[in-house]
């Protein structure tokens, strides 16, 4: 795949990439507290729990090892699966942002159109897309204008 595919490819999914990333940042921002703080809270209840359990039972130095062993196992786990649960949600962050910053783009583009003075534009949405509405208010707007305008031009061709 050449550098133009690979960067259009990703243009497509990074429409707006400033608005897209802080919309993601902004939805990982309570994952990254939440995982914080209920790490926080089970490392704490679990070291604490560990502590009374190894220092007050007659085991053997290796089964207290053991056990040390284990809570380290569960905290790499536990620390690699808060990962992987914060990558979802900034991917999840920069899809829900790609489904409004699509359509804004579009919007956005026709209007540059029409101030350009391309007045044959208009917007095409599917109805189940959140913007439909606005798609056809702003169809209902260049249609309404073209028809003013070939009043105006009727009128001025009839006084000429």
């Amino acid at each position: 795949m050449n550098q133009k595919q690979s960067k259009k490819s990703l243009s497509s999914f990074l429409i707006n990439p400033t608005f897209q990333l802080k919309i993601a940042s902004f939805s990982l921002l309570p994952g990254i507290i939440m995982v914080t703080i209920y790490g926080l809270l089970i490392d704490g209840q679990m070291k604490e729990n560990y502590e009374i359990l190894v220092t007050s039972s007659p085991m053997d130095d290796a089964v207290k090892s053991h056990l040390w062993l284990e809570l380290d196992q569960f905290r790499i786990q536990f620390v690699a699966f808060s990962l992987l649960f914060l990558i979802l949600i900034f991917f999840f962050g920069i899809f829900l942002s790609h489904r409004v910053a699509g359509p804004i783009c579009k919007m956005k583009n026709a209007m540059e159109k029409v101030r350009k003075g391309d007045k044959e534009v208009r917007l095409l949405f599917k109805e189940s897309e959140e913007f439909s509405e606005m798609a056809t208010s702003f169809n209902n707007m260049m249609d309404s204008i073209d028809i003013k305008e070939s009043k105006i031009k009727r009128n001025t061709d009839t006084n000429a």
